[in-house]
């Protein structure tokens, strides 16, 4: 990339390539939001400049309309956390903005529910337990239901179901949680999962091909201790098994599903830059071929 940063966002495009947004700069000596943006093109190997966003922005969201556009949400904008929102409009390579939040937000999680919505849970600046719904055909906004508890840094997927599984996370007085709860967009409804078997927050979820979801990682105990474990929910059971640990604990990090069906980890608190595979058949982990 041609900027440095930390805190982005990146969206796989329709067309294969990947918009990257925002973020925080690398070049800064005190950390700063920017708003630049670029793409990476897959077939030529290239980084794109892309126009830059409206809003400087950290700790957002980018979300993959059903248009193929892509929403950007909330975030931290000059010391602020912010309720603006814009759309990249892939065809035209353009910003446009979108309705405020009725909340301004940040570490949040984003959904996109199969009804073309949006579910925005979270990460809320004066009640994280908030959550609200975006329309895109409507450009409106609406609230939610309230999760159980305030949550920072957790993590939403959505179910094969249609639901959506919400788990762990950190209040803003740094109680970290294992508890879950589950969306029901249809009836508007939040209730109570089986807790995880560790707190975790700024940990990863990832839906496999086989319904269920490894939760990887994560940070507790103050931000100062990063975790190795990972743990499996299955929907159709509503429990939480323990799998084999990675090599060495993150938090912060990303992890990706492979069309192999493997998933890759890669960064994060003390895992950078050592990357490795998960396989869910095996319950393996190894290291992933840094040539």
């Amino acid at each position: 990339m041609s900027t440095g940063r930390a805190a982005h966002t990146t969206t796989l495009l329709r067309s294969g390539r990947t918009l990257v947004a925002g973020g925080v700069s690398s070049k800064s000596i005190i950390p700063l939001s920017i708003s630049r943006c670029e793409l990476y093109d897959y077939k030529s190997d290239k980084w794109i400049e892309a126009p830059n966003m409206s809003a400087a922005r950290a700790g957002h969201t980018a979300t993959l309309l059903s248009s193929g556009n892509v929403l950007v949400i909330g975030g931290l904008s000059g010391g602020d956390i912010v309720s603006s929102c814009e759309i990249y409009n892939a065809s035209g390579n353009n910003w446009t903005s979108a309705a405020n939040m009725n909340i301004s937000r940040a570490l949040h999680t984003t959904t996109l529910l199969p009804s073309g919505h949006i579910l925005v849970a979270g990460g809320g600046e004066n009640d994280p337990s908030t959550c609200e719904i975006y329309n895109p055909q409507s450009n409106k906004w609406i609230s939610a239901a309230k999760m159980s508890v305030t949550r920072i840094s957790h993590t939403a997927i959505l179910l094969s179901t249609g639901k959506v599984l919400v788990a762990g996370g950190i209040s803003p007085i740094f109680e970290f949680w294992s508890s879950c709860e589950i969306y029901d967009p249809h009836t508007n409804k939040w209730t109570a999962a089986a807790e995880m078997s560790s707190e975790r927050a700024a940990h990863t979820a990832t839906l496999l091909p086989s319904g269920k979801v490894l939760v990887t990682g994560g940070a507790w105990h103050k931000l100062l201790d990063f975790l190795n474990s990972c743990e499996v929910y299955d929907p159709l059971t509503k429990n939480w098994t323990e799998v084999a640990s990675m090599s060495q604990g993150r938090a912060g990090h990303t992890a990706t599903l492979l069309p192999s069906g493997k998933v890759l980890v890669t960064g994060g608190e003390l895992g950078e830059p050592f990357a490795e595979l998960y396989d869910p058949v095996s319950d393996k982990w190894t290291p992933a071929d840094d040539s």
